[in-house]
Order: structure tokens, then sequence, then C-alpha cells
């Protein structure tokens, strides 16, 4: 598997920011760091060749404070994705994203 050059900006994602896409003819995956966020606060929507990352959880009270916090990215998909095939899940605070490629 090979790295694209494409590179996304994820607020995140420790000091640089910046994440890097990794994809194949086959597929492309992407790690997002998703740290103080549960499944159920995740929404990933594709639309054509769009994709919309939503993570926001409620207020919450904490020792520091209320927080609540909100990130909305929109990505454009790897050249040749197949939409229908792009699916995600959190792991280890980790919002995994993948997709297929087009068979042509």
């Amino acid at each position: 598997m090979t790295q694209a050059a494409n590179v996304w900006q994820w607020p995140l994602q420790g000091k640089e920011g910046a994440v890097k896409v990794i994809e194949d003819r086959r597929h492309f995956e992407v790690g997002l760091d998703a740290t103080y966020f549960k499944d159920e606060d995740i929404t990933v929507k594709v639309i054509d060749n769009q994709m919309e990352i939503m993570l926001e959880h409620e207020q919450r009270t904490s020792r520091f404070g209320v927080v609540k916090r909100t990130i909305n990215r929109c990505y454009r998909l790897p050249e040749g994705v197949d939409p229908r095939t792009v699916r995600h899940h959190l792991y280890n605070n980790v919002l995994y994203i993948r997709g297929d490629k087009r068979w042509y």
C-alpha cells in the first residue's frame, strides 16, 4: 500500500494537525483522532464525491467547567472511490473511514 499525497487537516491530530490519507488502487482509508467522542456522537455523510464528518457531544460538566465540543469538516473523496462503499467505525479513540474504489 502506498501513501497518497492527499493530506487532510484535522483539529485533534496533534501538533501538526495533518493526517495522511492512505490509498492504493483498490481502496482508501484514514484514521482521525476522535478523543472525547463516542460512537453516537459521530456522523459521516457522503454525497457524490464529498464527505462530511460531524463530531459533537452534548454539553458536559468537568472539573474544569462546562465543555461542549463540535467538529465539522468536509473532504473530497480520493479519485475513483465509490461513495456507496464508504464506511466508518470508532476504535480506541480513532475514527477509521474506508472506501473501495470502483473497478473499471
